[in-house]
């Protein structure tokens, strides 16, 4: 089932608070350009640090303020850039590859906090952004541990 975010993203619905946010104008809570919101207290955020076993705990706080090309992937956007967790430890940035193989695209995602990878696959770019947020808001991408170029997996810490 879709977020609000995302059934608006896919064409499925309107929001004029939605709208507002995507143009920069206004962010409102639960809408898209949430995120655009800066305060001093910083913006909630929705990743969770992953804990010993390469799962997910405790939610994030950041400070800092987001551009508007990632406005609409917000959990996505904290993957990539977020630098501390809640307490002031700090935090290595994930990355993401994407690809096309024969007509999917594919997106590899590397959390080096756990160290950890997974991969999404969806028809077009569009689906598979919206795929990766989901799975990244929802905490239900399906993590493996990740393997150097020697192939045996490294400890998870």
């Amino acid at each position: 089932m879709l977020t609000h975010k995302q059934s608006v993203l896919a064409g499925l619905e309107f929001c004029a608070l939605c709208y507002a946010g995507r143009k920069g104008r206004q962010g409102y809570k639960g809408h898209l350009g949430e995120v655009l919101r800066c305060s001093k207290g910083g913006v909630k955020l929705a990743l969770k640090k992953p804990g010993n076993n390469g799962s997910s705990s405790a939610s994030l706080s950041a400070t800092g303020c987001a551009g508007t090309t990632l406005a609409n992937f917000p959990t996505l956007w904290e993957f990539l850039t977020l630098t501390k967790w809640p307490d002031a430890s700090l935090r290595r940035t994930g990355t993401i590859i994407l690809f096309i193989e024969g007509d999917k695209w594919k997106a590899c995602l590397k959390d080096p906090n756990g160290p950890r990878v997974a991969f999404v696959t969806g028809r077009d770019v569009d689906s598979l952004l919206l795929s990766v947020e989901a799975g990244l808001d929802a905490d239900e991408l399906d993590w493996r541990a990740d393997r150097p170029q020697g192939g045996q997996p490294r400890k998870l810490s």
